[in-house]
């Protein structure tokens, strides 16, 4: 998994970004780029059940983020 950094920064808020989900496009044509988002730890518990029903599928996180919201921080 690719690891996020401190300047991965999240779409809908200029915290960082805990996350980085891309849709998964099963059907054709496959050559159209796949939309990917960025979200902090409280956007992706917000809206991520959600977008996992539609699809979305994490594909990069922040090790530091994962390691604060399991102490039950928030971000």
């Amino acid at each position: 998994m690719t690891v996020l950094t401190a300047l991965d920064r999240c779409d809908r808020c200029p915290a960082a970004a805990a996350y980085r989900a891309s849709l998964l496009v099963d059907s054709p044509p496959y050559d159209v780029p796949t939309p990917t988002l960025d979200l902090c730890g409280h956007h992706w518990r917000k809206n991520g059940p959600a977008m996992t029903e539609q699809g979305w599928v994490v594909i990069a996180g922040n090790p530091e983020v994962f390691a604060t919201e399991l102490e039950g921080t928030p971000s």
